[in-house]
């Protein structure tokens, strides 16, 4: 019997999905098909005309995808999956503050960059503005308004800069 379907702890757990470069989306759509939770952070496409703003993948060739053991068709079976972000094996899974941060962060009206991976510097927490309660690290002591939230299960972060917000360390 297959590991992943043996292992409860994975049940509603988000997990990492590695796909085929631009097809995030149309994995997200089929995933949702086969009765999966998807979360697909999308930000505006840089280059896009203002009227009809397309967007590109804050990470590109990954998505998030709550893992179900009921589902008919096994995530990695979906057409473009690579496979799950998994460590030894064992599927990595993302915590849902780091899921819930992502969302926050996309839907804020900020646009976040892609930034590297932080492993050291000081953790703080955004206690006011539309981005109240996502934590991160500050990049540097020059830029404290720049905060970087981390995708541990990626090995990826992502950067934002806030104004008028009070960040407290945690």
């Amino acid at each position: 019997m297959n590991k992943l379907k043996t292992n409860s702890y994975l049940e509603n757990a988000w997990v990492a999905v590695r796909v085929q470069g631009r097809s995030e989306k149309r994995v997200a759509d089929r995933l949702l098909e086969e009765g999966y939770e998807c979360f697909l952070p999308l930000i505006p496409a840089k280059t896009a005309p203002s009227k009809n703003q397309a967007t590109k993948p804050l990470f590109p060739g990954y998505l998030f995808c709550r893992y179900k053991t009921q589902c008919k068709t096994r995530i990695v079976q979906v057409l473009s999956v690579l496979d799950i972000v998994s460590f030894c094996k064992t599927p990595a899974i993302v915590s849902e503050e780091e899921i819930a941060s992502i969302f926050k962060i996309v839907h804020s009206g900020f646009y976040p960059e892609p930034n590297e991976f932080i492993m050291e510097g000081q953790r703080v927490r955004i206690i006011s503005g539309p981005l109240m309660g996502v934590e991160g690290f500050v990049v540097d002591a020059n830029h404290p308004n720049k905060v970087v939230v981390t995708v541990n299960a990626l090995n990826r972060a992502l950067a934002v800069t806030v104004t008028d917000t009070i960040l407290i360390p945690i």
